[in-house]
This record gives structure tokens, C-alpha cells and sequence, in this order.
């Protein structure tokens, strides 16, 4: 909640004697130091400057907030410059009116231009007072004058980094109401594209129920509000989105492929209707960073994971360094995916729809529409979906293993997976997550069912005499599937292998 302001404001936050010290960019400050004496550096110039492509700045910058004079609903400033590449976002958790948030869009982009000048260099002790978050102006032959010290370290001398910074700050104006009009209002809002997403649990996801979820995006963004009923009237709220979603669409054919492992090989591209991606790090891959959800052609939502987002084109991105069917949504994976597949940032702005848990597995009509307008069809529209089973679901097993004795009896085990606190590396077993431990097994001929076993163990015989009666020769290869049972949804997903 704090980062944001502290951006939009320009106040800067700076350790120092263990104590956080925040100071204004625009503060009042009797004269600002002038450095003229430098320490010589045995090798190379006293200053080291350095100036950041102006690709690597925004060409628009946007700053969402809430409007009183707009019964408090979201609205949206911007500030553009002709150069730069692509858009910067910043949802400010603050009532503002549509001068303030102008002017702190114009601070903030020119802040953003001022800073690509950054410099470096030593000073004697004589200007032992100046400390991280000084202001401090350099001779008049470089190319930004004033700079912020962004960090100080004490030696023999005194090592400076700085960055630069705006002369004129503009303090936030308040806007004179604008005079009343015939023209109607100067945003037109309409419905909100959403999805309603039912998704498996993850590492500290807490309520099953909570786990559909929704996303939602439209331009302009006025907030989006959801409600539901088991009719299509009579609707009671259940959420209101605040942050629009990142979503987009695939821009070329996905073809299915393997989880449990990093695709260094494998890339998707999607052209983002909203915001921007970027790229990370493995610990933080690893960690759960730069997650997403791929639609799937069964409804359901693959949970997938990148490595690497490059820009190649205005809002199109290319994703590479893949970890596909995260949190047990492997066989989403496998399936082939069509160009204009929706893709959505699984982050904050995908936030619990309001499922209530009773309604678990009921199909509910959803009315979801922008937020602050009347419940009509211009900007509203309804879905009917049933949700809150994808959590509850059980996993299905790993690791199928079948060993024949002596006897021609068929041994076949295999491991089970929890859905609940089972990626914690301290614990001797994978919590259960079910109220009791139980497979269903099925065994298929040509795609019929011609044998179905409930057993409370992860192993199974499979008798010779059964199998004889069954496929009428030991020698037919058996078409062995099974998946763990839950007391609350039933049958979960199946585990398929084919032993010879």
C-alpha cells in the first residue's frame, strides 16, 4: 500500500543508523549543496556518469485511483512522451481529484526522464553532513543538474551515487469543478471482459472456496462488480474488482506439452490487451513468480509459469523459459491450445469471485458488469458456470509401477499426492488432504470399463485367474487407471498406464 504513494509523491525511503528516513523530492530546502571539490580516482574521471536508454522509459504512464467527484469510482490519469516503449501502471490506493492525479502523472513520468541520468563519484570528508536523500546540484556542464544521493558509503572518502532529478517539481493542484454540460459524460464505460476462473489450490491458499476466482479488464477501467443467483434474477453481490487483470490472447498455436520440468526450448506469444510482463529470476520462478492461466478447450485453466518476457512487438510478448502444468493441472498441459486462447497474470488483481460454500458444484448465473452503473445490459452480462469443485478435487497418483510374480499375478502400485500443504520439503509424508485414504481403480478393454476395485492402500493384485476371465490371455496388455476418492467431490482425476 505504501510503495505506490511513496512513487506517486516522490518520497524517497532511505536507511540510515537503522532508521527509515523518508524525504520529499519537493520539500523545502534553504540552498541546494553545490559539489565543486571532488576525490581523483586513480584510474579514469573524478564523475562517472551514466544515462539509461530512453527505451528502457514508458511512453505513456498511467495512475488509476478513486474520483469523489465520480461517487468514488475508479478513474484513470495519464502523461505521454513521443519516445520510450510501453506503458507504466500505478494504482494508487488514494481519493483524489482529476487535477491532483494530472499533475502527479506529469511529476512522475518527468521524475522517470530525470532519473535516467546516474552518476558516481568520491568526496573529500568536508562534506561529511550530506546523506542518502540529499538533494545536491553538480557544475553546470552536466546534462541534469540536480540529483538525489541514492546511497553513501564511508571510507577514506566518501563514495556517492546519485540519480537524477526534476528542477521543477509541480506540487498537485486542486481542479476547479468543470461547469455543467450538455454533452453528456467524458467517459463512456461499457462491459468489462472477464473470466471466471475455477482453479486448483496452491502453497498458502487457505480456502477452497476461494479458489474461483475472477478476472476482469475494460478501457476505460471503472472497477468491475460481481453478482450471482441461482436464477437468472433476484442477484445479491459477491465481489468488486479494483485492479484490472492482465490478460491477452495467443498469437500463434500452442501445442501440448510436459510439466514437471523447465522448457528452455519451448515460447508462446500473446498480444496483452493491458500492461506489460517482465522477466525473473529461477529462485523466484521457483518461489511462484510470474504465474499465468491458459484456458483450456475442457473449460478448465491451465496454471503455467515463464521465465523470460521479451516485448517483440506494441504489447505482443514473447514467453520462453516454460514450466507448464503447475499445481496439478497436468493434463491441461497436454492439451493443444488455438490461437486467441485467453491468457491472464495470475497476481492481486485475479481475486476470490465470492462463492459461498454451500454453492460449491451448483451452477449459478453471474452477472458481472462495471462497477458504479446501472445493472443493464449496456454494461452487464451474465454467465452461467458452476465452481468451487477444481480445489476440492483430488490429484491423480504418480509414479504407476507394475511387477509380475511367478504366479502371473500383477502387482502394480504407484504414489499419491496431496492438494493440501504437500510441497513443504520437512515433512517424513505428504499430508492426506482427504478424510480417508482411498483408489478407485479401473481396469478397460478397447475403452470399455470391464473391471472397477475400491482399495484403501496405493498398491493392488492383480490375480491371473482375473485377468484370464478378463481379457481371456495373460498376454493382453492391461489398461490399468486409478485416481484417489474424496468424501466431499467424489472420484478425482485418473492415472493412466498400459502394462504389457
Amino acid at each position: 500500500m505504501v510503495e505506490p504513494l511513496l512513487e506517486a509523491f516522490g518520497v524517497n525511503a532511505f536507511e540510515a543508523d537503522a532508521t527509515l528516513i523518508f524525504l520529499s523530492a519537493g520539500r523545502l530546502q534553504a540552498q541546494m549543496p553545490l559539489i565543486e571539490e571532488y576525490v581523483e580516482p586513480g584510474q579514469g574521471c573524478a564523475i562517472s556518469r551514466k544515462m539509461h536508454e530512453i527505451m528502457e522509459q514508458p511512453t505513456r504512464i498511467e495512475i488509476s485511483y478513486r474520483d469523489p467527484m465520480l461517487d468514488y469510482q475508479v478513474a484513470m490519469a495519464s502523461a505521454e512522451r513521443l519516445d520510450g516503449k510501453g506503458t507504466e501502471n500505478l494504482a494508487l490506493p488514494a481519493m483524489l481529484d482529476a487535477g491532483q492525479a494530472q499533475s502527479l502523472a506529469e511529476d512522475w513520468m518527468q521524475a522517470r526522464r530525470a532519473g535516467r541520468h546516474t552518476v558516481n563519484f568520491e568526496l573529500p570528508w568536508k562534506y561529511a553532513a550530506l546523506r542518502a536523500g540529499d538533494r545536491i546540484r553538480l557544475d553546470a556542464t552536466s546534462p541534469v543538474r540536480d540529483y538525489i544521493i541514492t546511497s553513501v558509503e564511508d571510507g577514506a572518502t566518501r563514495r556517492i551515487e546519485a540519480r537524477g532529478m526534476s528542477r521543477h517539481v509541480r506540487y498537485p493542484h486542486k481542479a476547479e469543478l468543470p461547469p455543467p454540460t450538455e454533452a453528456g459524460p467524458s467517459v463512456v464505460f461499457g462491459r468489462p471482459r472477464f473470466h471466471l476462473c475455477d482453479l486448483p489450490l496452491w502453497p498458502g491458499a487457505e480456502k477452497p472456496v476461494d479458489q474461483f476466482r475472477i478476472a476482469a479488464f475494460a478501457r476505460p477501467w471503472a472497477g468491475a462488480s460481481a453478482y450471482a443467483s441461482p436464477e437468472d434474477s433476484g442477484f445479491e453481490p459477491r465481489s468488486v474488482v479494483t485492479d484490472r487483470a492482465v490478460t491477452g490472447r495467443l498469437t500463434a498455436t500452442l501445442p501440448g506439452g510436459v510439466s514437471g520440468r523447465l522448457l528452455n526450448n519451448a515460447s508462446l506469444e500473446v498480444d496483452l490487451h493491458f500492461g506489460a510482463l517482465r522477466t525473473t529470476t529461477l529462485p523466484q520462478l521457483f518461489n511462484g513468480a510470474n504465474s499465468a492461466l491458459l484456458a483450456a478447450p475442457d473449460g478448465q485453466w491451465e496454471i503455467l509459469q515463464f521465465l523470460n518476457a521479451e516485448e517483440v512487438q506494441p504489447d505482443r510478448w514473447r514467453l520462453t523459459g516454460i514450466l507448464r502444468g503447475q499445481c496439478g493441472t497436468e493434463l491441461e498441459a497436454l492439451q493443444l491450445r488455438e490461437v486467441g486462447t485467453p491468457f491472464i497474470v495470475l497476481d492481486s488483481a485475479v481475486i476470490p469471485a465470492g462463492l459461498k460454500a454451500r454453492e460449491t458444484g451448483l451452477a449459478l448465473y453471474w452477472r458481472v458488469g462495471a462497477s458504479g452503473q446501472d445493472f443493464s445490459d449496456r454494461y452487464f452480462s451474465t454467465l452461467k458456470i458452476t465452481g468451487g469443485l477444481r480445489a476440492l478435487e483430488p490429484l491423480e497418483p504418480v509414479h504407476l509401477r507394475s511387477r509380475m510374480d511367478d504366479r502371473g499375478d500383477l502387482h502394480i502400485s504407484w504414489i499419491r499426492r496431496g492438494r493440501i500443504d504437500a510441497d513443504s520439503w520437512l515433512a517424513t509424508d505428504v499430508p492426506l488432504g482427504e478424510d480417508r485414504e482411498a483408489y478407485r481403480i479401473e481396469i478397460c478393454s478397447s475403452g470399455k470399463l470391464i473391471r472397477s476395485v475400491e482399495v484403501a492402500q496405493p498398491r493392488w493384485t492383480y490375480p491371473a485367474a482375473e485377468r484370464l476371465s478378463d481379457f481371456g490371455s495373460l498376454a493382453t496388455p492391461v489398461d490399468f487407471q486409478v485416481a484417489m476418492i474424496s468424501n466431499a467431490v467424489g472420484t478425482g482425476r485418473f492415472a493412466r498406464a498400459i502394462f504389457n
